[in-house]
């Protein structure tokens, strides 16, 4: 198996949509995109009397992956600056790649969480990476770009929740980093060669229907 690390390659592949302070959480809206912000705050928040719902984008080239292995696994590492939880929320994350610009049509009011289904805000570590296993690897592409959306979970806040992790622009701290976990796969019908146990030469063998050996 190997295990390939993508790094953010450029400023505008991470960025921050925001709704801005909002009077009706219901009907709350994007307000500004942001791809040079040093750090996103992703709020799910009620402060004073306005609502702010916030999500962090970010984007790889994972094009270097064969076209043939197999994505076994992967992680998604962020470095947390920042944490408030009133509410007892989470951070959640869905595969999502916002293109060659991030506009206000890649922000969303409501968590979406097919790429992380959930980690406590309680249990993440400030002023330090945190490494998150990331679920429905499929979504990794092998040919271009693979994009993760960051959000506080759950719904109508009743206080500040909110994490702050640093984007590539950052000054000192880490960019957000994706770790994949990839492998050969050989189909049925293809050929491998083996040392022969009794032989003790390389032969052929064949891969029998049904079977993929990493």
């Amino acid at each position: 198996m190997t295990v390939s690390v993508f790094n953010i390659a450029a400023s505008g592949d991470d960025g921050a949509a925001a709704s801005g302070a909002q009077a009706d959480y219901a009907a709350a809206a994007c307000t500004s995109t942001d791809l040079v912000a040093t750090e996103a705050n992703t709020h799910r928040s009620l402060i004073a009397t306005n609502y702010y719902i916030n999500d962090g984008l970010q984007r790889w080239d994972t094009s270097s992956i064969p076209d043939t292995d197999a994505v076994d696994s992967a992680t998604l590492r962020l470095y947390v600056s920042a944490k408030t939880d009133a509410n007892g929320r989470s951070l959640v994350a869905d595969w999502y790649d916002f293109g060659a610009s991030l506009t206000c049509a890649d922000w969303v009011h409501d968590s979406l969480n097919d790429a992380i289904s959930g980690t406590t805000i309680a249990s993440l570590t400030t002023g330090a990476n945190n490494t998150f296993t990331l679920s429905n690897v499929s979504n990794i592409s092998k040919t271009g770009f693979t994009g993760i959306r960051v959000h506080t979970s759950g719904g109508e806040p009743a206080g500040t929740n909110q994490v702050e992790y640093a984007f590539q622009d950052h000054a000192t701290n880490d960019e957000p980093q994706l770790a994949v976990t990839h492998s050969v796969s050989i189909t049925a019908g293809e050929m491998m060669t083996a040392v022969h146990p009794v032989f003790g030469s390389l032969q052929p063998l064949l891969i029998p229907v049904g079977v993929v050996a990493y």
